[in-house]
């Protein structure tokens, strides 16, 4: 008849509904829920899978395999300095107040290890730090370490 519309049956769900990689991934995760489940009727909710084998491999091996070759024999505020030669203007740290280049952030720190050396810091000298997270923490903790000193974190909560 003319000017019907033609109903067209599909044959897939697939072909009507393209699911966006996360939903994929909900649904991955939910099989995985189901799949625990069905192997173990008496565990507890937070005792089942909720990652694939593949996902759970993929995240606890290939993703944490950042074993890195560098000198045993050097300090960190020393690698930090071989660093700041090789890239001085590169950026070293990005905060909320904006980016900070490794020679910025070796100046900073130098000047707080002069600082701590004329009120005696030396080796071994423990001196505490009380701040938030940010770079004043950072600039903190090299200066520490270039005077010599021992770094003890204080929980500024």
């Amino acid at each position: 008849m003319a000017g019907e519309k033609q109903i067209t049956p599909v044959n897939d769900v697939n072909e009507c509904y393209a699911a966006s990689p996360m939903q994929l991934g909900m649904l991955g995760h939910f099989q995985s829920l189901l799949k625990g489940m069905a192997a173990d009727l008496s565990q507890r909710v937070a005792d089942l899978p909720l990652l694939a084998d593949a996902e759970q491999r993929q995240l606890l091996s290939e993703w944490n395999d950042t074993e890195t070759d560098f000198p045993r024999d050097k300090c960190v505020h020393e690698l930090f300095e071989t660093q700041v030669e090789r890239t001085p203007n590169a950026v070293a740290l990005v905060y909320t107040k904006g980016e900070v280049s490794y020679r910025e952030l070796d100046n900073q720190a130098l000047r707080v290890a002069r600082h701590l050396r004329s009120l005696g810091v030396g080796p071994d000298v423990p001196v505490g730090i009380c701040v938030q997270r940010s770079t004043d923490m950072v600039v903190g903790l090299l200066g520490i370490l270039k005077a010599g000193g021992a770094y003890v974190p204080l929980d500024p909560a």
